[in-house]
C-alpha cells in the first residue's frame, strides 16, 4: 500500500456548531443547503458564520460552498425575522 491509498488515511472529521447543537461532518466543504438539512432546518432560514470580535456575522448563501474549520459555529434566523 502507499501513503495515499484511501484505505489507510485518516478520516476526516470537523466538529461544528449550529444554534448550539454539535455536529461532527465529515467532509471540508458544504454548501448552506447542505448545513440547514443537516441541523433539519428549514430551506428558507437565513444561515450565518459567526465572526470572532466586533465584525459583522457572515451570511451564508443556500448555494454557497463553505470551507469547515473545527469549532466553527453557525446559526439560523427564521425567514421573517430579519431584514
Amino acid at each position: 500500500m502507499t501513503p495515499a491509498d484511501p484505505a489507510i488515511q485518516p478520516r476526516l472529521t470537523v466538529h461544528i456548531l449550529i444554534d448550539s447543537v454539535p455536529y461532527e461532518v465529515h467532509e471540508r466543504c458544504l454548501t448552506g443547503a447542505q448545513l440547514l438539512a443537516l441541523a433539519s432546518l428549514p430551506p428558507g432560514d437565513q444561515l450565518f458564520r459567526e465572526v470572532a470580535g466586533h465584525g459583522d456575522d457572515e451570511p451564508i448563501q443556500p448555494g454557497m460552498e463553505v470551507e469547515l474549520r473545527d469549532g466553527e459555529k453557525f446559526y439560523a434566523v427564521p425567514v421573517g425575522n430579519f431584514g
